[in-house]
């Protein structure tokens, strides 16, 4: 379930960034298959977060919003705000003059 989540998170960030966007694209730019893509949409667009167009996949409002709320909770999951922090920490103390460190 976890994963799910990640998957479909990076796929609604993905959708945002290219819109509107093909699945074709889309799966080669998250690295799965095509059919992978396909079933996520379809639940996706259950949920009202995407929408199909003729030009390709786009977020509905809805979409969007999901997307920014659920950034802190997929940084939790991922240990990204842990990373993050440790290379901002890494980068300020590599930065400092030898006789402050």
């Amino acid at each position: 379930m976890t994963q799910e989540l990640i998957d479909r998170y990076s796929l609604l960030r993905t959708i945002n960034l290219m819109q509107p966007v093909g699945r074709r694209l889309l799966a080669e730019k998250l690295g799965v298959s095509e059919r992978s893509v396909r079933t996520d949409l379809e639940a996706l667009e259950g949920s009202q977060l995407v929408a199909m167009q003729s030009k390709g996949v786009v977020l509905t409002p809805d979409g969007e919003r999901a997307a920014d709320q659920l950034l802190p909770l997929i940084q939790n999951l991922t240990g990204i705000h842990k990373k993050r922090g440790s290379l901002e920490n890494q980068t300020w103390f590599e930065g400092l003059p030898n006789r402050e460190r």
